[in-house]
């Protein structure tokens, strides 16, 4: 017997209306069916800081189709809200769209907010009391994400392939390709990357794509030519393209943990811990997005 009810996409939605109590709230509906409320909620809070504007309530709906479909399906508008999506692999190769109120993130995802560097040394703080100076000059977060992307960076080539490849010849509701666990492609006793397992990985994406019909080696080597004109070996791809939940934070997580003597916190923890110093201002169309939502609500209020 289950200990907790379960609520349909309809009645997700339809609750929002009681929580919005305050007159310059807004409700978002977004991913995931995780517990990750507070943290989306200091999130968007932090964002929205000095707007005038605070969000009342985070209802996470399930995975991306299922928020897009419901942003579709809702003709109710009687309280200010706003659908948000991961950008995910598609941005790589065809973003998607953002709508009337629909915001599609130009990261992977919500993670990738949290990945400057004093978002970073903030969290790891909250383990180790030392100054923020004193963090930095430990961790060495700029070779780290160096190393991060030079390892990263060049995969993603390949699932973005992969994704668009699949994409086009199936309808399918999964990206198109399969993701490798961190432990299988870096060493975190030795603080090196799995070279060999890294490349042999790369085989089999490769070999992957010559698999699929009418795709040949100068057909891959001009996707992945076009992928690296797009996005360069350079810390900004990384933060961009490669999922800050699935690798980014996991990684910096485990050294930080390494590097500092402390148990390795869970991935809610460290992301509640980052959510209120992360720099607001490469959110400027979300946070204008979320403004503009509950300006038209009250106009028409």
């Amino acid at each position: 017997m289950k200990d907790t009810l379960e609520f349909s996409t309809e009645q997700k939605q339809v609750s929002g209306i009681f929580y919005n109590n305050s007159h310059n709230g807004i409700i978002i509906y977004t991913e995931d069916t995780d517990n990750d409320k507070l943290f989306y909620l200091k999130f968007y809070n932090h964002l929205l800081d000095g707007t005038g504007v605070k969000v009342e309530d985070v209802i996470q709906l399930g995975n991306c189709d299922t928020v897009t479909q419901a942003c579709v399906d809702d003709t109710d508008y009687s309280f200010p809200k706003l659908y948000v999506i991961d950008g995910d692999i598609y941005l790589t190769y065809k973003p998607k769209e953002s709508k009337k109120r629909l915001f599609v993130l130009d990261r992977y995802c919500i993670e990738n907010y949290l990945l400057d560097e004093e978002s970073i040394c903030h969290a790891i703080q909250a383990y180790e009391p030392k100054s923020l100076d004193q963090i930095k000059a430990s961790f060495d977060y700029g070779n780290l994400m160096n190393e991060f992307t030079n390892l990263m960076v060049p995969i993603y080539y390949y699932y973005s392939i992969l994704s668009e490849e699949n994409k086009k010849r199936k309808t399918t509701k999964t990206a198109g390709y399969q993701l490798k666990k961190l432990k299988d492609l870096y060493d975190f006793q030795s603080n090196r990357p799995k070279d060999v397992l890294i490349n042999r990985f790369k085989e089999d994406l490769h070999n992957e794509l010559l698999n699929l019909s009418g795709i040949d080696e100068s057909y891959i080597q001009e996707k992945l030519n076009a992928r690296k004109e797009k996005y360069p070996l350079t810390i900004d791809s990384l933060i961009k393209i490669v999922s800050g939940k699935d690798y980014i934070i996991p990684f910096l997580r485990s050294h930080a943990a390494k590097k500092f003597n402390f148990a390795e916190p869970k991935l809610a923890s460290w992301k509640f811990n980052s959510a209120e110093y992360f720099d607001v201002s490469i959110c400027n169309d979300l946070r204008d997005k979320i403004i503009e939502v509950y300006q038209k609500y009250k106009k028409g209020a």
